[in-house]
């Protein structure tokens, strides 16, 4: 996938989930910061059995050449599926609670389809 593209797929994806400027601020400080632990910006569309948007949404900000498109399309809207290396914030490492991996994604529903754990802490 080329740069552009990817910077694209971002940014469908963030006006997909409604995030604003500081929405964006937060989730690149919650992303980062080591010492954080409270989860105060939850997006509504996170299930339980996923991993929160805002977690997603930071790494592919910071992992943008990890997207790429796959030959696959969502059940629901017909949009062709993104895989991203997914990476949680620094914070859960810390904790012995980080988790990384593959994860296909829907942008334009959005959804997380599948998570596919490479490494565990």
């Amino acid at each position: 996938m080329e740069k552009e593209d990817q910077k694209r797929t971002i940014a469908k994806l963030i006006k997909e989930l409604r995030y604003s400027e500081e929405d964006l601020e937060n989730i690149r400080a919650y992303y980062t910061c080591p010492d954080r632990m409270d989860k105060n910006f939850q997006h509504p569309n996170c299930s339980a059995d996923y991993y929160p948007w805002e977690d997603v949404t930071a790494s592919m900000l910071y992992n943008t050449d990890s997207i790429t498109y796959i030959d696959k399309t969502c059940r629901v809207c017909g949009d062709q599926l993104i895989k991203i290396k997914f990476k949680s914030p620094s914070w859960t490492w810390r904790q012995l609670c980080g988790r990384a991996g593959e994860m296909i994604l829907c942008v334009e529903c959005p959804c997380q389809i599948k998570f596919r754990l490479t490494i565990m802490n």
